[in-house]
């Protein structure tokens, strides 16, 4: 499909965290969303917003998008940029490809350009090379600044002797002792379970079928698993005393 081709479409907004949800990040991609498409002439049906980092294919708001342009037949999606899709490249083109089975439109309001054209994204390889780009250039970006602020936060942590977050880390909800017993239970389990050798998934299996969700009250998956445990074992070993839980009180419990 093509551009001149196109007279609807959905626009899709994403932030890393809630913590960004009101900041500039909603307001300046539905500008540039809205200024294409104006531009181009392509009404803007909906606009769906996902609070979620770029590095997960699972996201809800992102799911009922899909399920919505099904429903509606109106399959066209207009992103600011290709890092609101992803900034991992393998998720990038596990996302890619879902939309290309789907027989869904993406275009970068960026640069204009359409991502998902099948036709030419096999044949052309310019094209296919650009998409790819876009999305190492992102994840190098992401990386880049997820490496700096670690290093200037253990940096802190070390001269202060107490860790320097960003958002609460999990088990560290701010201000409300009964969600931080609630998520400290949680995690505690969390490290036993990893330390007795099981997997991030077997992990979040065991904890949905136990009836325990995360914070935003849905499923675990593997990577929700492995990012918190391994930010809370990273802290431990590198702040001794930083956090309510020691090496003992994980090591050996299954």
């Amino acid at each position: 499909m093509t551009l001149d081709q196109i007279t609807q479409a959905y626009g899709y907004l994403r932030v890393s965290s809630e913590g960004q949800e009101d900041g500039d990040g909603w307001d300046r991609q539905e500008r540039a969303v809205r200024a294409f498409s104006d531009r181009m002439g392509i009404e803007v049906l909906d606009l769906a917003k996902d609070a979620y980092t770029g590095t997960e294919a699972d996201r809800p708001e992102l799911a009922a998008l899909f399920l919505k342009m099904a429903e509606t037949g109106v399959r066209v999606m207009i992103v600011e940029r290709m890092d609101r899709v992803a900034r991992d490249i393998v998720v990038s083109e596990v996302l890619i490809r879902e939309m290309q089975a789907q027989g869904i439109t993406l275009i970068e309001a960026a640069s204009g350009l359409v991502m998902t054209d099948s036709d030419s994204i096999e044949c052309d390889p310019t094209r296919k090379l650009i998409r790819q780009l876009l999305a190492v250039i992102a994840e190098f970006d992401k990386d880049s600044l997820v490496g700096k602020l670690r290093s200037a936060r253990r940096a802190k942590a070390r001269e202060t002797g107490r860790p320097v977050e960003g958002r609460k880390r999990y088990g560290y909800p701010k201000n409300d002792p009964e969600a931080t017993t609630l998520e400290q239970g949680v995690l505690l389990r969390m490290l036993k379970l990893w330390d007795a050798g099981l997997t991030g998934k077997q992990i979040a299996d065991v904890l949905n079928e136990e009836g325990t969700y995360n914070r935003k009250s849905q499923p675990w998956n593997r990577g929700h698993i492995w990012r918190i445990v391994n930010t809370e074992l990273q802290i431990i070993a590198d702040v001794p005393g930083s956090s309510v839980f020691s090496m003992n009180d994980v090591k050996g419990v299954a």
